[in-house]
């Protein structure tokens, strides 16, 4: 049976990996060394409560969703995507319990903050009914193992980003206080609905196997792929942040020519549940990534299919970006 239902309650009361910012509050009390072994123990909680469920139903939503981006058992993996609007409210707990629990693992979440507002999931308040959510899965279990999230701006109506004044700010703009698409010069006619921001790509941190962590990976990637090709109407630019060590890579996978802005200096408040995102790390830069045509994602898809259906994918992949990938300029901030 589908264990969502689970999410009803916090696990307070059993005692048993870039961002999203979200507005200031109130600033956290000082938590002492009482305080730090409560978040220990409510953290791991929470981290046990969503290692401990599974979503068979997901799966199912996905098989019966005509618009769902569904490939079933791949050497034992599902992948889907789904957009919010899709998913069950049961669910959503399910997919940003995931994505809490993964960020507790890495550091990137605060467990102050966490315990002091009593969350088991992160806030759904900044979830929008297009955004678009990928999730790899274990085909027989249902245990999710991948995530990674293309959200739209909250404009209802678009407008072109290079109308600062009169647009929302994409959440990573918040972050690094930057005008991005400002300091990238994009094209005047492109509007806050072509742009999605692409964040939250994280695996289940348990797995250790290298291999398999390559293979959710590459799943993951070729739905952002498929979908970018085919979804209506088009989404011609994507935006984010990350390590260049790190996250560019796998925007060079899917052949984007991506614009990354240096020299600004990202932070959140330490009353954000996100504020280790950027305590933690080193150098983050935001980017603008322009997506191909439909016929160049195709013929990435198609490589990326091919990576998987290797019997040595990390080789695979390598003669494959000695071959074909994006390019990365660098711009500095204005």
């Amino acid at each position: 049976m589908d264990a969502t239902h689970e999410h009803t309650a916090s696990p307070r009361s059993t005692r048993s990996t870039s961002f999203c910012p979200e507005p200031p509050g109130r600033s956290s009390p000082t938590i002492g060394d009482n305080g730090r072994n409560r978040n220990s123990r409510y953290v791991r909680d929470i981290i046990r409560l969503h290692r401990s469920l599974r979503y068979g139903r997901l799966i199912e939503r996905a098989a019966t969703t005509p618009s769902a981006y569904f490939v079933p058992g791949r050497d034992g993996l599902t992948t889907i995507g789904l957009r919010t609007s899709d998913i069950s409210h049961r669910h959503l707990l399910g997919i940003t319990g995931f994505r809490l629990a993964q960020y507790l693992e890495i550091g990137w979440a605060s467990p102050e903050v966490v315990t002091t507002r009593a969350l088991f999931t992160e806030p759904m308040r900044s979830l929008r009914r297009h955004d678009l959510h990928f999730v790899t899965l274990d085909e027989k279990t249902g245990e999710i193992l991948g995530y990674i999230t293309l959200a739209q701006n909250a404009d209802p109506q678009p407008v072109s980003v290079r109308d600062h004044e009169s647009r929302h700010r994409f959440p990573v703009e918040g972050a690094h206080e930057v005008d991005l698409f400002g300091a990238v010069d994009a094209p005047a006619e492109l509007t806050t609905h072509e742009v999605y921001e692409i964040k939250r790509f994280v695996h289940a941190c348990w797995l250790d196997d290298a291999q398999r962590r390559l293979q959710i990976s590459l799943e993951l990637i070729l739905a952002v792929t498929r979908t970018l090709e085919s979804c209506t109407p088009r989404i011609r630019a994507l935006v984010g942040d990350a390590e260049a060590s790190v996250a560019l890579r796998h925007l060079l996978m899917m052949g984007l020519n991506v614009t990354s802005v240096t020299g600004t200096d990202p932070r959140l408040n330490r009353d954000n549940i996100l504020y280790p995102t950027y305590a933690t790390r080193d150098v983050v830069e935001p980017f603008y990534a322009r997506v191909p045509a439909p016929s160049g994602l195709s013929h990435r898809a198609a490589c990326l299919e091919e990576v998987l259906s290797s019997s040595s994918p990390p080789t695979a992949l390598r003669e494959l970006l000695r071959e074909v990938r994006g390019t990365v300029e660098r711009v500095a901030v204005r």
